[in-house]
C-alpha cells in the first residue's frame, strides 16, 4: 500500500462564530494517487486547500502531511514538497524567462522552451521576444488562458512531490483549459495530485472523488461507485453533462 501523504481528520473549521465553513471532514490522499475534491461554489472544497497549504491556521481536528501536524510545519518545508496552482496567478514585472525561473533558477533555457511547448504557449512567445518578452505586473498583457499556462510551465519546472490544483482552470478558455487538463492527467502517472474543481468531466479517471456539499464530505469513491450512489454527484454530474450537451449545441 501507498503510504499517507496529506490526511484530514475530524477537521473544523470557521472564519468566525458565524460561519463554519468545514463540519468534520476526513480525507486521505495517497502517495502517487490521482484524488479530487468536488462541490458546488461555497461547498468548502478550495478551503481544504487553504488549510493544507498554510493560509489559514486555527483548524480543529488533525492536518498532517506525511504524518506532521501541519500546524507545526514549516512553510519553506511544505514547499519543498508541494506545489500549489491556484486560478489566480502570480506574474511578476519582467520577462518569461524570470518568471519560469521562480520555479526552478537553475533551468536552462532548453527546459524553459520544454515547459512552455508542453503547456501550448511556445508558438504564441516565438511571435513575440522568445524568453525576453517582457510581462507587466500580474501578466496584464497577456490573456487569462496565456497566464493560467504560463503559470503551469512554472509549476511544472519546480518538479515537486505533490501538486495541488485549486480551481486551476476556472476563468479560461476552453483551448487553455484542455491543454491544462491534459497536463495534469499526464502528471498523475508519476506524482501525487490532488485537483480541487467544480467541473465533474475533469475527474472521472480520479483513483478517489471527496464529494463536499455545505462544509461536508457527503459522499466518497470513484466516478463509477459514486454514479451507483445515484447521490449528490450523480445529480451534479446529470446537470453538468446537459449543460455542456446545451453549450455544444449552441456553438455547432
Amino acid at each position: 500500500d501507498e503510504p499517507i501523504v496529506m490526511q484530514l481528520s475530524h477537521v473544523t473549521f470557521a472564519y468566525d462564530q458565524q460561519r463554519v465553513v468545514l463540519q468534520d471532514v476526513s480525507l486521505n490522499v495517497l502517495a502517487n494517487s490521482f484524488v479530487s475534491i468536488v462541490g458546488e461554489s461555497g461547498s468548502g472544497k478550495s478551503t481544504i486547500a487553504k488549510l493544507c497549504c498554510g493560509f489559514a491556521s486555527d483548524y480543529q481536528g488533525s492536518i498532517t502531511v506525511q504524518g506532521i501536524e501541519r500546524s507545526s510545519l514549516a512553510d519553506a518545508s511544505f514547499y519543498k514538497k508541494v506545489m500549489y496552482v491556484t486560478h489566480k496567478p502570480t506574474i511578476i514585472k519582467g520577462s518569461v524567462r524570470e518568471n519560469l525561473r521562480m520555479g526552478n533558477p537553475l533551468a536552462s533555457d532548453e527546459a524553459l522552451w520544454k515547459v512552455l511547448q508542453d503547456v501550448c504557449i511556445a508558438d504564441f512567445l516565438q511571435e513575440q521576444d522568445g524568453l525576453d518578452t517582457m510581462l507587466e505586473e500580474g501578466g496584464q498583457n497577456l490573456s487569462g488562458g496565456q497566464r493560467q499556462r504560463l503559470a503551469m510551465a512554472r509549476a511544472l519546472l519546480a518538479d515537486r512531490e505533490v501538486y495541488i490544483f485549486d480551481e486551476a482552470t476556472s476563468n479560461i478558455d476552453m483551448e487553455s483549459e484542455d491543454a491544462i487538463l491534459q497536463l495534469i492527467h499526464r502528471l498523475k502517472k508519476e506524482k501525487t495530485v490532488l485537483l480541487i474543481t467544480h467541473r465533474l468531466s475533469s475527474v472521472v479517471d480520479s483513483d478517489c472523488i471527496y464529494v463536499m456539499e455545505k462544509g461536508s464530505c457527503v459522499e466518497q469513491g470513484t466516478h463509477e461507485e459514486l454514479r451507483k450512489q445515484n447521490g449528490v454527484y450523480e445529480r451534479m454530474f446529470k446537470q453538468q453533462q446537459t449543460l455542456e450537451q446545451f453549450y455544444k449545441e449552441q456553438t455547432v
